[in-house]
């Protein structure tokens, strides 16, 4: 799940980088880039309370498909370049 987690944060940093060098983006379009990853910080925080809290070994596959959606994200700026 450590490893995950890591994964998720490292994704979307690289999102937030090549957002920030990217000049063809206004203020608007940054802004709406942080709140779609700030939705995913969401969603870690939310999965690593039902782990610590309930033990619920299921947010492992919560935190597989908040990282598919990060590299999705990625994916998106790579493709926009």
């Amino acid at each position: 799940m450590t490893e995950l987690i890591h994964s998720i944060y490292g994704v979307q940093r690289q999102v937030w980088d090549e957002a920030n060098r990217r000049n063809d983006l206004n203020t608007d379009t940054l802004l709406q880039v942080w709140e779609r990853l700030e939705v995913l910080s969401d969603e870690v925080g939310e999965c690593l309370h039902d782990y610590v809290i309930q033990r619920d070994n299921s947010v492992v596959e919560h935190l597989r498909e908040v990282e598919q959606r990060a590299y999705q994200e990625l994916q998106h700026f790579h493709e926009s370049a």
